[in-house]
């Protein structure tokens, strides 16, 4: 794979599912540019899919970065057969995060904005004065924020099951 930004400009790419629990790795593909047959959908969703075949219909939760958090995905995760949450970042530029939710010049810092859809959230924080966090979610429906570290339930959620 071509890498443009890294001294080594050419190297492998490893997809890698890890147990949120050991910080073990659990599975791992191996990406092979265009030639993955991906049947017809996105990379992204193929990836995931593909990586958490192992656990379809245990009830667990994939955490994910914003490369391949989507609001399609999450949807599908909560069907048969995978039966699975997901939380995971978003990036700013993705349509599914409403304009009143990205501006963040009148916003005070450490404030929140939640929408919700369905079994949906989508979470809007500004840790800094120039920046946002926003999180996608399918297994907080509360939209809690606890008050002695002043961090929505959905972050603190995503940084003990994210990777390292």
């Amino acid at each position: 794979m071509y890498i443009p930004n890294k001294p080594a400009k050419y190297g492998l790419k490893i997809e890698m599912k890890f147990d949120g629990g050991t910080r073990n790795m659990v599975d791992a593909m191996t990406y092979l540019g265009k030639a993955t047959n991906t049947g017809g959908l996105p990379l992204r969703e193929y990836v995931v899919k593909e990586l958490t075949r192992s656990i379809e219909g245990s009830n667990r939760n994939v955490t994910t970065d914003s490369w391949f958090t989507s609001t399609p995905l999450a949807k599908q995760l909560l069907q048969q057969p995978f039966i699975s949450t997901l939380i995971g970042t978003l990036r700013t530029n993705k349509r599914e995060i409403p304009e009143e939710m990205k501006n963040y010049r009148g916003r005070v810092v450490g404030t929140c904005i939640f929408c919700y859809d369905g079994p949906l959230t989508l979470l809007s924080f500004k840790p800094k004065p120039s920046k946002m966090v926003y999180l996608l979610s399918s297994c907080d429906e509360k939209g809690t924020v606890k008050s002695t570290i002043k961090l929505p339930h959905i972050i603190e959620f995503y940084n003990n099951t994210e990777g390292e």
